[in-house]
């Protein structure tokens, strides 16, 4: 049992590493848990890593590995293509040894044929042309993809020296302008674009095809071959029939966990690559490249930004009109609560704008100043916004007033001032 856990373990994790490498910056998964794994592996792991080996060698032999590791994770090179095909002439080579014996003739022709198309599909897509612009057919591919002036505009490439066709970008690995550009591979250690997008997709489902039909000759032969063959499902243990774990575990001990191992393994990534290629069948559907997903995300969001823009603009206008209305308001009925009114209001939406947390203090010092500065007159106009808690700017204005209205009742004691200018609401002095 707990060997079968262990290979489950060990091809599931392979598995979802596989799975994240290849899908994790997929505009599927970008923003979820794949994608968010695929930025640990890439960017948080080896940043860590630098940090912690830096400190540990010191700065000059960090320098000389930093450049290795650079060339061999970021650069091009042939580490992946190596990997693949000692993956591939692996895993071929235990199928064979393990299950070619057991296989019907007609299998034994099929995966003969199946091993050889894997390893042409993967031999023309690392050496097709992926549609290199040149200044010889600059022209043609020009004529393919229209300049729709939104992404893609008329221009010069700045490296090449060449006209650069719509759909286009510069490789900076490959160092090379590649017509619909869609994204450098390192499996094949290029670019994909437009010359080899189909040799592209033939060699992953010809890659998830080879893996899916390894799994599923190894899993009749662990069925037919191992558990019908050895009698299992009739076999009884004290009387009683084999529950379905204990033939489980009957079949591995038999065919060995090699077998069991490499079914497993075959199969996840089999399905993993098969979900890569329908989700560039998808890209191809839409007639999208990987590359012009970010560029379309990234023009989204900038168009939301400028809405946003647009809606702050038109919101602040609106303020401004009204707070334009509620001064021509207060200057024709020469009332002063009105005249006050339109004052909070201002410095209310003035200073929001800037500090939403100011507005009320603000307002409740423009109250104060107000009680400092009226005279009898306009101290009953204060009572009277006092009692509305202040027009629109919160409850820190009303207990603002509520504070100011003592204070009225002590000036009121010692006299009052002279009358109150009806035409702005503020008077001559305060009482002696």
């Amino acid at each position: 049992m707990w060997l079968m856990l262990t290979i489950l373990l060990y091809v599931g994790l392979g598995s979802l590493i596989i799975y994240t490498l290849l899908c994790g910056e997929s505009e599927f998964h970008r923003h979820g848990l794949v994608g968010k794994f695929h930025y640990f592996i890439t960017r948080f792991m080896p940043t860590l890593l630098s940090v912690i080996g830096r400190r540990l060698v010191g700065e000059r032999i960090y320098k000389a590995v930093g450049a290795w590791g650079r060339w061999l994770f970021w650069g091009r090179n042939p580490l992946l293509q190596i990997i693949y095909l000692a993956l591939m002439i692996g895993g071929n080579t235990m199928f064979v040894y393990l299950c070619y014996g057991f296989l019907p003739l007609h299998h034994r022709f099929g995966c003969w044929m199946t091993i050889l198309q894997v390893y042409a599909s993967f031999y023309v897509a690392c050496k097709a042309d992926p549609g290199v612009v040149t200044p010889d057919n600059v022209e043609f591919y020009i004529s393919c993809y229209p300049y729709d002036n939104t992404l893609y505009y008329e221009k010069i490439c700045s490296t090449c020296e060449t006209k650069k066709p719509a759909r286009s970008k510069h490789c900076k690995l490959c160092n090379h302008c590649v017509a619909r550009y869609d994204h450098h591979c390192p499996w094949i250690n290029g670019c994909v674009g437009q010359g080899n997008y189909r040799y592209f997709i033939l060699f992953l489902f010809s890659t998830a095809f080879t893996c899916l039909y390894a799994a599923y000759a190894m899993a009749n032969i662990l069925y037919y071959n191992y558990a019908v063959g050895y009698g299992l499902f009739e076999a009884t243990y004290r009387g009683k029939p084999l529950d379905k774990l204990m033939i489980i575990k009957l079949v591995i001990y038999y065919a060995g966990p090699v077998l069991v191992g490499l079914m497993f393994f075959s199969f996840m990534t089999g399905l993993a690559v098969l979900f890569f290629g329908a989700y560039h069948m998808y890209l191809s559907g839409r007639n999208v490249s990987t590359t012009e997903t970010f560029r379309y995300e990234e023009a989204r969001m900038r168009y939301q930004m400028t809405l946003e823009m647009e809606r702050e603009n038109v919101r602040v206008e609106l303020e401004e009109r009204q707070r334009q209305h509620a001064q021509k308001a207060a200057a024709e009925s020469g009332d002063p609560a009105v005249a006050l009114e339109a004052r909070e209001g201002e410095c209310y939406m003035r200073c929001e704008r800037v500090n939403p947390a100011a507005a009320d203090k603000e307002a409740a010092a423009t109250l104060n100043d107000s009680d400092n500065d009226d005279g009898p007159e306009g101290d009953e106009a204060d009572d009277n916004i006092g009692v509305g808690a202040g027009v629109g700017i919160g409850a820190a204005s009303a207990a603002s007033t509520t504070k100011s209205g003592s204070k009225k009742k002590r000036r009121r004691g010692g006299g009052g001032g002279p009358k109150a200018n009806a035409g702005d609401g503020r008077g001559g002095g305060g009482g002696g």
